[in-house]
């Protein structure tokens, strides 16, 4: 099950809660409303050689005929 982030927008607080996609939003322990799901900061890397980290699309591309 993934965490999510949830926050309430009557009282500002917030949580970090293990959901499953589908299920209902959580109730604030604070006051009793809905919560709404925040979106996350990734934690997403791509490991390997070419990836933007190495400015792989940004270098020179050879010209037809070069090699």
């Amino acid at each position: 099950m993934p965490l999510y982030e949830f926050s309430c927008d009557n009282c500002g607080n917030k949580i970090e809660k293990l959901v499953k996609h589908k299920h209902k939003k959580p109730i604030c322990p604070a006051c009793g409303e809905r919560m709404l799901r925040d979106i996350s900061v990734s934690n997403f890397r791509m490991p390997g050689r070419f990836t933007s980290k190495d400015n792989y699309g940004l270098k020179d591309k050879p010209e037809k005929g070069d090699k």
